[in-house]
């Protein structure tokens, strides 16, 4: 059940959460239009997606080899953000873009992907001492 819940969560704090920092660091980008709000929905559906699609087989195989300490699932979460990074810098203008912003847009999204990952080991792995 755990596990579910975490897969529900880890990907929608790793989008969310940053565009909330850029909301509150910047006074420029605001999510008050719709176009704007409704464009969130691309990355997220492509966030979950990849949580479908890589994070839970990696997952299962993680817990059969006993795999699930913290470093551990983090490093796996960067391994699922890396297509979503990839979807990110293609679909963007990144692609036209200075290296160097290139490269530090692609690093970002795969801190927040870590974010992800430890998002999901705290919400279904950690194991809390309940009385």
């Amino acid at each position: 059940m755990r596990p579910a819940l975490g897969f529900l969560v880890a990907p929608a704090v790793g989008v969310l959460l940053p565009v909330l920092l850029m909301a509150v660091a910047s006074r420029d980008y605001s999510v008050n239009k719709p176009g704007e709000a409704v464009m969130l929905l691309i990355p997220l559906a492509v966030a979950y997606a990849s949580a479908l699609l890589f994070g839970v087989p990696l997952f299962l195989l993680f817990k059969r080899l006993g795999w699930l300490r913290l470093w551990q699932v983090a490093a796996a979460s960067v391994l699922c953000g890396i297509p979503f990074a990839v979807f990110q810098f293609l679909q963007s203008k990144m692609v036209y873009a200075p290296i160097e912003l290139s490269v530090r847009w692609f690093g970002s999204i795969l801190m927040f992907s870590t974010l992800a990952g430890l998002t999901f080991w705290v919400v279904a792995l950690w194991k809390r001492h309940e009385p």
